[in-house]
This record gives C-alpha cells, sequence and structure tokens, in this order.
C-alpha cells in the first residue's frame, strides 16, 4: 500500500524527463512521491524549453548539471538528507551516466533509472536497423560527424553503460519488455554491468517505452519505495 510508503527525512527527488520533453511530463510521479512524503524538484535539461543550451545532450556529457540544481536546492532550502535520482528514458541515461560518477554528491541515496539506453552509439544504431544498408552506413556515418564535430563528443567519453561498471550508489532499473524504441536489452545489459551492492531490476511486460510505470500501476512504485527504503536503511546501518 502506497499510504504506508512514509519519508520523515528531509530527502528530495530529482525527476529528469526525456528527449524533446517537458519537466511537467513527470508531475504524475512527482504527485505520488509528494503524497509519500518526498520533496520534488523537475529541472529542464540542456536544450529543451527555456533551459539553456542550443542542442539537446543525448550523449549525457553534462549530466553534471544534476549537481549544479542540487547545490542551487541546498542553498535555497538548506541542508538536504538525501537526494534520489529519477530519469525517465533519455533522463535515465543521464542519471545512470551519474552513477560512477567520483564527483556524485555523497548526499545521493540512489538511483532509479526507467527506459535508458546503453549509450548513445547503440542507440543510434538501434534507431537505424530498418534501413537499406547503404543508407544505413551512410546515415550513421554522418550522424557520427555531427555529433563528434559539432557537439564535442569524443570516443572515450563515459557512457551510461560504463558508468553504471563504476557504480558506488544503489541503482534500480525499470524496463518495458516491449519496448521498441530503448529495447529491453538495453536493460539487460546496464543491470549485468551494473557493480552497485543494492541493485534491482524489473522489466515489465506489456509495456512499451515509458510506459512501465502505467501499466504495472501500484506495483511499480511498491517496488520503487521499499528500493528506497532498503538504501535508507544500508546507509544507515
Amino acid at each position: 500500500d502506497l499510504e504506508d510508503a512514509r519519508f520523515q527525512d528531509k530527502a528530495c527527488v530529482i525527476l529528469v524527463h526525456g528527449w524533446r520533453d517537458v519537466h511537467y511530463s513527470r508531475s504524475p510521479a512527482a504527485l505520488t512521491y509528494r503524497e509519500a512524503g518526498l520533496s520534488v524538484f523537475m529541472p529542464l535539461l540542456r536544450g529543451h524549453g527555456e533551459s539553456g543550451g542550443k542542442r539537446i545532450d543525448l550523449g549525457c556529457r553534462y549530466r553534471k548539471d544534476l549537481y549544479a540544481w542540487m547545490d542551487m536546492i541546498r542553498e535555497k532550502e538548506g541542508p538536504v538528507d538525501d537526494f534520489i535520482l529519477d530519469g525517465l528514458s533519455m533522463g535515465a541515461a543521464n542519471v545512470l551516466s551519474a552513477s560512477g560518477d567520483e564527483a556524485l554528491p555523497p548526499d545521493v541515496l540512489d538511483i532509479l533509472a526507467d527506459c535508458g539506453y546503453s549509450s548513445l552509439l547503440e542507440q543510434g544504431r538501434w534507431m537505424i536497423r530498418g534501413l537499406n544498408p547503404l543508407i544505413r552506413t551512410l546515415s550513421f556515418g554522418a550522424t557520427l560527424a555531427f555529433f563528434f564535430l559539432f557537439m564535442g563528443y569524443k570516443k572515450k567519453d563515459p557512457t551510461p553503460l560504463t558508468q553504471v561498471a563504476r557504480a558506488r550508489v544503489p541503482l534500480q532499473i525499470f524496463h518495458g519488455a516491449d519496448d521498441d524504441f530503448v529495447p529491453a536489452w538495453m536493460g539487460d545489459r546496464l543491470f549485468e554491468a551494473c557493480s552497485s551492492e543494492l541493485k534491482d531490476y524489473k522489466q515489465v511486460l506489456g509495456a512499451k517505452h515509458a510506459m512501465s510505470e502505467w501499466v504495472a500501476g501500484g506495483a511499480y512504485w511498491n517496488r520503487k519505495f521499499s528500493f528506497i527504503d532498503k538504501a535508507k536503511k544500508a546507509k544507515d546501518s
């Protein structure tokens, strides 16, 4: 029962939206967290809405924007006992990319990721898989040139997959089993690579991209709150 999930300490959930989306798209999740007694902050990612940045950061190079938002919250609201990073789709890729950062703030309690991709390159290959082989090769080459020449990406840049392999915080992954935009095998790979001592993975049967919350309903949230509680107990032990 969600009514049993109550958090008495001063905790804040950072809800991170997906590609070409807006912060208030996470409002249903925000309401559920608020009902459970948690504070919520919903930022706009770079290149979205009124947020700064000319281009969308698909490669998660600016994941440390998360830390700047956390600094802002501390300055305005005072100390926060725990931050919870909750990302959906590209937002999930961002929070996963933060999981292995040496600069990840110590007050991050855990990371929750729903339908995140394993890397920009793997996601790109998946998106063009149905094209004619020649067109696919040319398209992929042109896309790589854009990201490397104009976006400043480098081949050695961290990816969600390489970062979870260095994760030091509790990490939970959800993925829709019927997701054909970010395939479920990426969720499998991310969980298998994750080095967190406390980790959890749930594939939601019948769920397409970013729909696990709606397909699984209360079971989705009970699993999330249960994991947050486990992370809190592990931190306090």
